[in-house]
């Protein structure tokens, strides 16, 4: 066993050190200077070195199996799937029994590369010798896709950073307010949720020029759903926004994945006029702007008012009234948006105010938001993936669609027995 191992060792040694992803050409691998390690793998000749060693596959295969046998007393024998990504610098910190077991697979890697360029057939790279397998975690081999592999078992520890879900907001306001709102509800942050909140600086940059009939935000929301991250857009009602996204988007073909379309109606959400306008009434509002001013002016629901209907009134060539138009006329000072949200979440939540905080539409979408990013279970298979894409969970499913499902563990039908 040495002595094969000691002989294939300049070809194969380096691919076992390396995290999957990237292959390590230790220094002084060999007494030759100037050494070629590339050129050298190149010329190897498996074949010709397996019959020089009178080695034949029944033979290699059973050293094959009593070297991974040696990792039986493996600690991190249930960790394997995942030790074997992390950085060669760091599993090289392991000891005793842990650092033994991690030779032996080193060795059982070689070896099993060995037989393959000798011999042109695969060994078990488990080690389940003997064993019947019925579904494995993960059903991608690192080998055929490292980087995918790689996800799955992340998800299989549920050591996956990416996000659950990402909520696509229009501006400052929104990210000043959103987390504020899921800490006031859930006493928690957009982080336990697995929920990351971006800002698309603008409604003209989510829906692109007049001369686009799509946005770029429609295949980045598809990429994400075929990724299996749910997207959600919050976004005024102005501009292109209700036909690009209220419309576009919302009927938009899935590139990624043709049985569905991008996205579900409603994980995408326009404000008739406003977060303002629709979240708060006008006497509210006239309260969240005196307090805002601090004695300077006085506003009152009338003045709101006023602003409401120019808001919602057809666009003409005079100056749209806005909150920040009237506050700028009472106080020659401009309104810190993201400041007066926060003023605002703190007027919904205050036990004077009359209509309760569920009854807000902000709330009641972010609630459809958290309950979503909760259940987004990440797959641990392909077939499990492809088992999602097809449930309506990122898009609503073309003509069909169902009938293409499989069940990921392939479950048996049962038909309904007939009545008599």
């Amino acid at each position: 066993m040495g002595v094969i191992c000691q002989v294939i060792s300049d070809r194969y040694f380096p691919k076992t050190q390396g995290d999957e992803r990237r292959v390590t050409i230790p220094m002084g691998l060999s007494h030759f200077s100037n050494w070629d390690w590339y050129e050298f793998a190149r010329q190897w000749d498996a074949a010709g070195v397996a019959a020089a060693l009178d080695v034949n596959k029944a033979g290699l295969e059973r050293l094959y199996e009593r070297v991974f046998l040696y990792r039986a007393t493996d600690p991190l024998e249930n960790w394997q799937g995942l030790v074997r990504f992390v950085s060669v610098a760091k599993r090289q910190r392991l000891k005793d029994d842990a650092l033994r077991a991690q030779a032996f697979g080193e060795m059982a890697k070689m070896l099993r590369l060995f037989y393959q360029d000798a011999f042109g057939e695969s060994l078990d790279p488990h080690g389940e010798f003997g064993r019947t397998v019925i579904h494995r975690t993960p059903d991608i081999a690192a080998e055929d896709d490292p980087s995918r592999s790689l996800e799955l078992v992340a998800n299989d520890f549920g050591v996956n950073p990416k996000p659950q879900l990402v909520l696509f907001v229009e501006g400052a306001t929104e990210l000043a307010v959103v987390p504020l709102l899921f800490d006031k509800i859930y006493a928690t942050t957009l982080g336990v949720f697995g929920i990351e909140l971006v800002s698309v600086g603008g409604v003209s940059n989510a829906t692109g020029g007049t001369d686009s009939s799509y946005s770029a935000l429609w295949r980045l929301i598809d990429y994400l759903h075929h990724h299996q991250t749910i997207a959600f857009v919050l976004l005024d009602n102005e501009g292109l926004a209700p036909v690009n996204i209220g419309k576009g988007l919302r009927r938009a073909a899935s590139i990624h994945f043709p049985d569905r379309r991008v996205t579900r109606p409603n994980y995408v959400k326009l404000w008739k006029l406003s977060f303002e306008m629709d979240n708060f009434n006008d006497v509210e509002l006239a309260t969240a702007l005196t307090r805002y001013a601090k004695g300077q002016a006085r506003f009152s629901a009338a003045d709101v008012k006023l602003c409401r209907e120019s808001a919602g009134a057809p666009r003409k060539k005079s100056k749209l009234r806005t909150l920040d138009v009237l506050y700028t006329e009472r106080t020659g000072r401009n309104l810190n948006k993201p400041q007066f949200g926060r003023l605002l979440v703190d007027l919904m939540f205050h036990p004077s105010t009359k209509r309760k905080p569920q009854h807000r539409p902000i709330v009641r979408f972010l609630d459809k938001v958290a309950e979503r990013a909760a259940h987004n279970h990440q797959p641990l298979t392909r077939a499990m993936w492809e088992y999602n894409q097809r449930t309506a969970y990122f898009g609503t499913l073309r003509p069909g669609a169902v009938g293409r499902r499989k069940y990921p563990f392939e479950r048996s039908k049962r038909r309904a027995p007939k009545l008599s």
